[in-house]
């Protein structure tokens, strides 16, 4: 793009582009004359910096493209190192965010940025902002499909070998019946198997539950349907339900709410959004006291605490574990899909709060769920 517009539009040419969503930023540099483009490189990081710096002092913001100011000037001559003469900018995108700054700069005196050349300079910027939608468009479509594959991997895996021991299971259970010789001719051994089978359904039903949500928050379709409630007695009834949960990974479960607080909540998401909370301390902080803690200081807002006291989270993976499939290193050969705390995030965010973790190495792990109390 910057050598196409030379000689015809300027001596050197410099863009700035926002490559991609996550503020990728590339700067590219052409010069009509080689000893210019020496001088410009022997500070080229410094000048690279220093010209990212210069686009975001100009008051410019997706206008057509324009003149530099004499004083702009004298700031872009200490900037590049090379004998700016005159020089023109224009930037690209939406208002406010802009994706292409071009810097268009002659060296020479005998050449001025005309209206036939500001308007080339229009249409090049344009052309700039095409291009860069596309490759974000390209970088999105390849994020999906990255996405795409790595559900499809991972479901195929946490389905499959829950199936395949159901199968084994039934396959054993009918032949041994259909002998009338095996443990499964025991009344005992037979209940055992059923209790078995029970949890591994539960299993199945649960993962499918979780892709099924993933779905729903990657879509931005997920419903959200608000009814008051009844918030202390909805956490008494998840902490009972998950108690032999948190039994059966050595967790001693600890709840603190007062009496009859209530707010305008979907109590079914709230709960999911719990239930996961404490399904991870099960799982990441076994053998640990865990507790949830419930305050409503004012009429506004409503805090839960879900905390214990296990290995803790490194800071740098707190934004990770937030992610889909998101693990931090230690978790990595723990059961499951990485789906709880991102779907946990997603119903808050969905209910106009956010979650937030407080944790590091061997001090615990504190998530606070910060929701509206009244929000419609």
């Amino acid at each position: 793009m910057c050598q196409a517009a030379l000689p015809d539009l300027a001596d050197a040419c410099f863009t700035e582009l926002l490559v991609s969503s996550d503020d990728s930023r590339a700067v590219r540099t052409a010069f009509r004359f080689p000893e210019e483009s020496s001088q410009y490189r022997e500070h080229s990081a410094d000048s690279s910096l220093k010209l990212r710096v210069f686009f975001r002092e100009l008051p410019l913001v997706t206008q057509d493209p324009r003149r530099l100011t004499d004083e702009e000037l004298t700031l872009l001559r200490a900037f590049l190192s090379i004998p700016v003469q005159s020089a023109a900018i224009a930037a690209s995108g939406s208002v406010g965010e802009p994706i292409a700054y071009m810097l268009f700069v002659m060296t020479t005196s005998a050449r001025e940025f005309d209206d036939e050349r500001l308007q080339m300079i229009s249409d090049l910027a344009s052309l700039s902002e095409r291009l860069v939608r596309r490759a974000r468009s390209e970088e999105t479509l390849k994020h999906e499909v990255s996405a795409r594959d790595r559900l499809i991997s991972i479901a195929s895996h946490e389905l499959k070998t829950p199936l395949t021991s159901l199968k084994l299971m039934l396959d054993r259970m009918r032949r041994e019946l259909n002998t009338g010789n095996g443990a499964f001719t025991s009344k005992e051994r037979m209940d055992q198997t059923f209790v078995t089978i029970d949890r591994t359904i539960m299993r199945l039903a649960q993962s499918v539950s979780m892709l099924f949500n993933l779905s729903e928050l990657q879509s931005g379709r997920i419903s959200i349907l608000k009814e008051p409630c009844q918030l202390s007695m909805l956490l008494r009834d998840v902490c009972t339900r998950m108690d032999g949960l948190m039994n059966a990974s050595g967790c001693k479960l600890k709840l603190e709410t007062p009496d009859d607080i209530e707010g305008f909540f979907d109590p079914r998401r709230i709960e999911q959004a719990i239930v996961n909370l404490l399904a991870n301390a099960a799982k990441h902080a076994p053998r640990s006291q865990v507790s949830v803690t419930l305050e409503a200081s004012h009429d506004t807002q409503i805090k839960i605490w879900v905390s214990d006291d296990g290995p803790g989270i490194p800071l740098e993976h707190h934004s990770r574990i937030f992610e889909a499939f998101g693990r931090s290193s230690e978790s990595n050969n723990i059961e499951g899909l990485g789906l709880g705390l991102f779907i946990a995030s997603g119903v808050i965010r969905a209910h106009g709060g956010r979650l937030t973790l407080d944790s590091e190495p061997n001090e615990g792990a504190r998530f606070l769920i910060e929701i509206p109390r009244w929000q419609a």
